[in-house]
């Protein structure tokens, strides 16, 4: 990490108590986004036909993939079995 980026996180963090907790909440929150909206385009199809694979409503997928809510896992098992994967739960630590 660049001495100006630590430095800046340094001044937010004691500004703020639970930045570093709340952005590796937010990042991990993005990233799933990112892997739904990849799982959709992957299938080609449009949202509402991806929907109707996957058994949810288009306006609940919209939901997902703009990250609205947050996804239960049983809604992440559900959508990686129907495309063809599995759930694996990866827990490492922090980065910054």
């Amino acid at each position: 990490m660049s001495s100006l980026r630590e430095e800046t996180f340094s001044i937010i963090a004691s500004r703020y108590p639970n930045f570093k907790e709340d952005v590796a909440k937010e990042l991990a929150r993005h990233r799933a986004v990112l892997r739904i909206i990849r799982l959709r385009m992957e299938s080609n199809l449009s949202r509402e036909e991806y929907a109707k694979k996957v058994g949810f409503k288009r306006t609940a997928l919209a939901r997902l993939e703009r990250g609205e809510g947050t996804p239960s896992l049983s809604t992440l098992i559900e959508l990686a079995y129907k495309n063809g994967y599995e759930v694996d739960i990866q827990l490492k630590p922090q980065n910054f």
